[in-house]
């Protein structure tokens, strides 16, 4: 029994030790961000004007986009005045929302729009994007909004709204944007995520998903940027820094859905280890709730597999909840297991209608 505490006690080190390691190698890190995000900006220019044909064609693809439950998408022109409107993240192939399309349950009270853009290029540039196509949201009659946002796009959404720069914060006042009834942030790496450091694999995954579906084309992963959104959502780089020096706007009603991937909580590691202490005969309390913190921290660190459950908190937020699923099962069903986040939405969404946000009967009135 004795030589099972050790064992554990060796595989916690081994845990704390790895972590140490991967935090000194991101600290390390910041200090070649700056000159790695500026060539990769200049292959992205270069890359645009040797294929401007396949360039301006894909430019086609970027915006707002008016979605049916049977998941066709078109241009909109006439919208109702309540939309749903989902902002993807990092490399999405465009299957993120498909359970959500084809289980929403007020379709008839409320449109369906999906925001696309170039998935890996530096989220500033998204973020103008996605400004431009609020100003023409508002533009075809759109009054009130729900905002879904997945990984990423959470974060150009509350750069969008809340960054002095863009002066959306004044846009918002003199409704220039429709009004935002709630934002969703779903598994949105507020906090930096290391895992970015990867974005080749989530690219690769992308493209193999487009091949399968018959949507791939020869220069996609050239046009929809150079990867600098990978950058971005480093815990140390600049724009996750000027991020979290904004605080959110309280007016605008937001919930955050965190994901939990591990196959165990803290509290099966509490019993577990308590029991064998118990068996040995030794009273080390201390030390068995000093392992639980360490091991609470751990399955936090963890959380959907890709962003850490810290790391989907930011200032001003209030209504965070937590399930058990990782970064893509949050929004999609896995076999059959329903996507736990959608219920959330749901649920909120008729809590807003409760309160007002549907008291309109006829959808164009």
């Amino acid at each position: 029994m004795r030589l099972r505490i050790l064992q554990l006690l060796f595989l916690l080190t081994i845990v704390v030790a790895v972590f140490c390691l991967f935090d000194k190698d991101v600290q390390i890190e910041e200090e070649i961000l700056s000159y790695e995000r500026n060539w990769r900006l200049e292959f992205d220019s270069f890359a645009k004007k040797t294929l401007d044909v396949s360039y301006q064609k894909k430019r086609q693809e970027f915006g707002v986009f008016k979605v049916t439950s049977d998941l066709k998408k078109q241009k909109p022109q006439l919208l109702s005045k309540k939309v749903l409107l989902l902002v993807h993240g990092l490399d999405e192939s465009g299957d993120i929302w498909d359970d959500l399309i084809s289980s929403f349950p007020y379709a008839s009270r409320m449109d369906i729009c999906e925001f696309i853009y170039p998935n890996d290029q530096a989220i500033r540039k998204s973020v103008d994007l996605f400004i431009q196509s609020l100003k023409e949201l508002k533009e075809i009659g759109v009054d009130q909004l729900w905002v879904v946002a997945h990984s990423m796009g959470g974060l150009l959404v509350r750069d969008a709204l809340h960054n002095p720069n863009y002066k959306s914060a004044s846009w918002i006042e003199f409704e220039v944007f429709p009004k935002f009834q709630r934002v969703f942030m779903v598994g949105s790496p507020h906090q930096g995520s290391i895992w970015a450091r990867f974005q080749t694999i989530s690219e690769i995954r992308e493209q193999w998903q487009r091949f399968l579906k018959g949507r791939f084309s020869l220069y996609d992963f050239l046009l929809d940027g150079s990867g600098v959104a990978s950058l971005d959502l480093l815990p140390n780089s600049s724009f996750i820094e000027n991020l979290n020096s904004y605080r959110w706007n309280s007016s605008i009603p937001v919930t955050a859905i965190a994901g939990k991937a591990a196959p165990f909580d803290s509290i099966y590691f509490d019993r577990s280890v308590n029991k064998m202490l118990k068996e040995s005969g030794g009273d080390l309390s201390l030390p068995v709730s000093q392992w639980n913190d360490s091991f609470i921290r751990l399955v936090n660190g963890f959380g959907d597999g890709v962003v850490s459950i810290e790391s989907t908190h930011f200032v001003g937020l209030e209504d965070h909840i937590t399930v058990e699923a990782d970064h893509i099962s949050l929004l999609r069903s896995s076999g059959t297991t329903p996507a736990p986040a959608l219920n959330i939405i749901y649920q909120r969404i008729l809590e807003d209608k409760s309160s007002g946000a549907f008291k309109r009967v006829n959808n164009y009135e």
